[in-house]
């Protein structure tokens, strides 16, 4: 069929052929935006690694040494890490609806 296309004339046979490849070239760049796009979004958003709840009677040194551990801790296992945010919330049984 590529040696009748070259040879044609007719612009039908080769507007056929270029609409079947812009099919495969949309559906290969969808395969391939997918995952990207999973990826992304993880690296962007970031992943929740645990939840902690501090006693509520706990010092001001308590909760340092606390935030200290849980900042520590993933740096040893990546070291290439820049931040990590704590963020405090409240006791489950005090939070809004």
């Amino acid at each position: 069929m590529p040696a009748q296309l070259r040879g044609s004339d007719d612009a039908a046979p080769r507007a056929v052929f270029t609409e079947d490849l812009s099919v495969v070239i949309g559906i290969l760049l969808a395969v391939v935006a997918i995952p990207l796009g999973n990826a992304c979004e993880s690296l962007l958003i970031g992943r929740q690694r645990a939840r902690v709840d501090f006693v509520d009677n706990d010092t001001a040194g308590d909760l340092e040494q606390a935030c200290v551990r849980i900042d520590g801790e993933p740096r040893e296992r990546f070291p290439d890490l820049d931040e990590v945010f704590i963020q405090p919330v409240p006791p489950l049984g005090s939070r809004p609806s």
